[in-house]
């Protein structure tokens, strides 16, 4: 007795090529996208670590006046740290 084994392509394997085209895609459109966005200059990333900077030291200044009558050594512990960022 013969047989004929013959094999079909399923459908499965047919998506998994379509999900790797359709992702390949998508990674090369993201490379392309972020090629074009420039790099931030170094006095750019510095001004803006700095104005984190001042902004952190100011949040801490505000506390600091909130917790003034409630808790005296509380606000002195906090205005410390927010001179020791300087």
């Amino acid at each position: 007795m013969s047989s004929i084994a013959a094999s079909h392509p399923s459908q499965a394997d047919g998506v998994r090529g379509y999900v790797a085209n359709v992702s390949q895609a998508l990674r090369t459109l993201a490379s392309a996208i972020v090629s074009f966005i420039p790099e931030k200059s170094a006095d750019a990333v510095s001004s803006v670590a700095q104005s984190r900077e001042y902004k952190s030291m100011y949040e801490l200044y505000r506390m600091a006046g909130r917790y003034e009558t409630l808790s005296p050594n509380l606000a002195n512990e906090l205005r410390a740290i927010a001179c020791r960022q300087n």
